[in-house]
């Protein structure tokens, strides 16, 4: 059953958010790195205790949300950084993602960075 229709729904609490990705290139011995914009619609919520299992302990005393979305979204890897979730004015690290592709969507859970962004 493909649920990713529901995941775009107002009515189940379905609301956009950013998802802010990093690239970086080396340049005269530096690492330089952006990042860019990416718009998503999905269901975001607090993260229960099943979706806290899933993080490494250290990340557990942080505020997390859980993110069902169709948009693909990165826990850091050994060629990537973590993408951020901006939702609420806040910013939040992709610390987990689960792919439930025979469904149509992705499970992310984010921990709170600290990382705020300006509304100008």
């Amino acid at each position: 059953m493909n649920l990713s229709r529901l995941l775009g729904a107002p009515s189940l609490g379905a609301a956009p958010f950013t998802v802010w990705r990093r690239a970086g290139a080396w340049s005269r011995g530096r690492l330089e790195t952006s990042e860019s914009p990416v718009y998503a619609v999905g269901v975001i919520q607090p993260a229960g205790a099943d979706a806290l299992e899933q993080l490494p302990e250290g990340d557990r005393e942080s505020a997390a949300i859980a993110v069902y979305t169709t948009t693909p979204v990165y826990a850091a890897g050994q060629d990537r950084p973590a993408d951020e979730i901006e939702w609420r004015g806040a910013r939040y690290r992709v610390a987990s993602v689960r792919r439930w592709d025979a469904c149509g969507y992705i499970q992310a859970v984010a921990v709170r960075s600290g990382t705020e962004r300006s509304e100008e």
